[in-house]
């Protein structure tokens, strides 16, 4: 295998892997076509050089890295149009993604009741909660105590449902400021 470059015709990373060519105590002549760098002519140095640079190494973990996220939004906007179409689809998805805020909002928005069965995290996350009340106001009957206990969502849910007064903490369904339903 014979190797040589013109430094200006590439970039430093050619440079590089000629500079550990080289120091592999190998030596050679070629000709590489400026402009055209491949990533055969990186197998070939590493393979002569029997290792990779770490700028090489950490391009590739990063190019992964980077083809992963993009693929793990794809599947997550994928499955947010799925429960927005249909909120029945949050049973199908994997478990990262039923764990996803954006996801259970979508989802109670559609169907509250869907609020018993997404993770405690979110079932005490306010804003997860206001969405499925103001669509049925008995779900706040899934719901941690402390969320039962908050006036302002207590009242958007009587308004919503009056029967949801019986799922508020026991403070609120004796406050007479409340019972004006």
């Amino acid at each position: 295998l014979e190797v040589t470059a013109i430094a200006q015709e590439h970039d430093d990373s050619d440079k590089a892997a000629l500079r550990r060519f080289s120091a592999s105590g190998l030596s050679g002549r070629g000709f590489i076509p400026a402009g055209r760098r491949s990533n055969l002519t990186l197998q070939v140095d590493t393979e002569v050089c029997g290792e990779e640079s770490a700028d090489e190494s950490s391009d590739s973990s990063s190019e992964d890295s980077a083809d992963e996220a993009l693929a793990r939004d794809a599947e997550r906007e994928k499955a947010l149009r799925a429960v927005e179409k249909s909120p029945e689809a949050y049973w199908k998805l994997p478990e990262n993604l039923r764990h996803d805020r954006e996801i259970v909002l979508a989802a109670v928005k559609e169907d509250p009741d869907l609020l018993e069965h997404v993770p405690e995290a979110l079932k005490s996350d306010r804003d997860v909660v206001w969405t499925a009340v103001q669509k049925d106001g008995r779900a706040l009957r899934h719901t941690l105590r402390d969320l039962q206990a908050d006036r302002e969502l207590v009242l958007a849910a009587i308004m919503q449902h009056p029967d949801a007064i019986q799922y508020a903490s026991e403070e609120l369904q004796t406050d007479d400021s409340m019972a004006i339903f």
